[in-house]
């Protein structure tokens, strides 16, 4: 326990060190996957013969789902005896289960599943290409998440410090309340939205555009929209690499990997800090 103290304490004194070697190291990955051409990722072969609208029609299905499911969450917990720990932690991870569900209906089909790349057959060379492109991005987030907190200290703009759930997270040592924020960032909000931002809304806008860079800033900025203002910019950063990464895996395994291994990260970080 002692010895992961001093861990803990040398690498937060050394971090900016540290990530500027980081940093260093993945610029000599990025071209690596900026450069990487696969057989699978050709159009003809990932369309699945889904047209664009299907892909919008799912997205947007799936958008409306999690509104809807989130207005009546909150309808319903909005009572005496609720907490707002409670409220918060369960609805992160029971408001996307119907969307989920949606999507996971709609992947049911093989022409969809060929479209947005969730085959069976690719949850091996997914993952590990995860590992990859994690590895390649957590530097650059962490940039502009500095970059954006000294913005944001620059124009006298009061935010939290931490995410919602995070913040759940230290004020609770239930273990109820524990493993629902874990499940929650680890597995609901990555399987939920990279089957919405990545698997149909950057696919349909890929297919609709036939332009890669369009479709994963289109998606990126989208994505970043609707989380918190404060934490758009580096939100927008991470799924910019999400979604490269997609475009050259064609396989959303690699981005759901990648997003369950940043929020488990993220949430190990807070807590060894604590």
């Amino acid at each position: 326990m002692g010895l992961s103290i001093v861990v803990v304490h040398w690498i937060q004194t050394h971090w900016q060190a540290l990530c500027l070697i980081w940093t260093g190291v993945s610029l000599l990955f990025i071209p690596y996957v900026l450069f990487r051409n696969q057989a699978s990722s050709s159009s003809e072969l990932r369309d699945g013969g889904q047209s664009p609208s299907s892909f919008f029609a799912l997205a947007g299905g799936m958008f409306l789902l999690w509104v809807v499911s989130g207005s009546v969450w909150m309808s319903w917990t909005d009572r005496p005896g609720v907490s707002t720990v409670w409220r918060s932690v369960y609805g992160a991870l029971f408001i996307p289960l119907l969307p989920i569900l949606l999507g996971l209906w709609a992947l049911r089909q093989e022409s969809v599943r060929t479209g947005c790349g969730l085959q069976f057959k690719s949850v091996g060379p997914g993952f590990k290409w995860a590992i990859v492109g994690i590895f390649i991005a957590m530097p650059w987030v962490w940039w502009s998440v500095q970059a954006t907190l000294k913005f944001w200290e620059w124009v006298g703009y009061q935010h939290p410090q931490k995410h919602s759930l995070l913040l759940d997270l230290d004020r609770s040592d239930g273990i109820g309340i524990r493993l629902a924020v874990i499940t929650a960032a680890v597995v609901v909000a990555p399987v939920f939205e990279e089957i919405l931002f990545r698997g149909f809304l950057q696919t349909g806008i890929r297919q609709c555009t036939r332009f890669a860079w369009i479709a994963i800033g289109t998606s990126s900025l989208i994505f970043a929209l609707v989380h918190s203002p404060w934490q758009a910019p580096p939100i927008f950063v991470l799924s910019l690499f999400l979604g490269l990464i997609y475009e050259k895996t064609r396989s959303l395994w690699t981005p759901i990997g990648m997003h369950a291994t940043f929020n488990a990260s993220v949430i190990l970080f807070n807590s060894l800090s604590r």
